[in-house]
């Protein structure tokens, strides 16, 4: 793994870190300690569970699929040596696998984080060697400003306690030049909306085991669902389906953009969009301006 001090930062003040032993420390905001492997910072979240119950060795085929179809905008056989990529939230390991079975050997430095421990380790399982991976939460990337030729995030943001700041992070931690790409699902709206909303509340009300519950009682009925994975009971198993269930349904911080909001957080951000998928969830690739250099 490459804790390298010059490429990792304090996700708070964007200090860079010094190695003591297994742990990085910050002169301003303390130790960071290593946690099963991976240099950690942030806190135990509730998406470890959700891993822990759901992880499976295969990934469906529908997932690997959406994998490719959101990571085929890039060529990166055309890339230059040494571009270094950060996958934002990565889950089991969907869109690390994807890269990983390109025919492309022109990377440096792979990275990827997820706010979820037990993530981290499905992921591990997946590639033991290529990438390396951290402990930390998307709103406050634990990395220096302008580290990565290419950073996307593919749903994850939408969970975190504040998207926009951690859209800002994704954009602030691209280097000038480099390429941002983002997927999230739309604000749904009429009965869906409706249905979606009350299931959530259900779950809220009930707690753990009345939403594990329900996600069993959905399964043999998620062909019918407008999801976007496609993942039902005759291309994956049941406990890959429940995990796309579960992962709707559970979470506590889950939020639909509109296309308008998500296209001026790019705006703001001074990202240009050069691809913006239509009739598919929300699913837009920017590039960093180059900046000036003067002197």
């Amino acid at each position: 793994m490459n804790t390298t001090p010059s490429f990792l930062c304090c996700p708070v003040c964007k200090l860079p870190l010094e190695e003591n032993a297994n742990n990085l420390i910050c002169k301003e905001h303390g130790e960071y300690v290593t946690k099963k492997g991976f240099p950690s910072f942030c806190d135990y979240n509730e998406f470890d569970n959700h891993w822990n119950d759901n992880f499976t060795e295969e990934i469906p085929e529908p997932k690997k699929l959406a994998a490719k179809n959101f990571l085929d905008s890039i060529d990166f056989t055309k890339l230059d040596e040494g571009k270094t990529i950060l996958d934002i939230g990565c889950g089991d390991g969907m869109h690390v696998n994807h890269i990983n079975n390109l025919p492309i050997k022109n990377f440096s430095n792979l990275w990827a984080i997820d706010i979820s421990l037990s993530a981290l380790l499905s992921c591990k399982k997946r590639d033991e060697k290529s990438w390396n991976l951290a402990h930390a939460d998307a709103i406050c990337l634990p990395f220096l400003s302008g580290s990565f030729d290419i950073s996307y995030s593919y749903g994850v943001i939408c969970y975190s306690s504040d998207p926009k700041k951690a859209f800002s992070e994704m954009a602030r931690i691209t280097k000038p030049g480099g390429i941002v790409g983002l997927w999230v699902y739309p604000k749904a709206t009429g009965i869906s909306a409706f249905a979606f909303n009350t299931i959530r509340y259900f779950c809220r009300l009930t707690g753990s085991i009345g939403t594990h519950l329900l996600a069993n009682l959905i399964v043999p009925f998620i062909g019918f669902l407008p999801t976007t994975s496609k993942v039902n009971l005759t291309n994956s198993t049941w406990k890959q389906c429940r995990e796309i269930v579960l992962v709707n349904i559970a979470p506590t911080n889950l939020y639909f953009p509109t296309e308008d909001e998500i296209k001026k957080w790019f705006e703001e951000e001074g990202l240009d969009i050069y691809l913006n998928k239509e009739n598919e969830p929300i699913t837009i690739w920017a590039k960093k301006p180059n900046t000036d250099i003067v002197g």
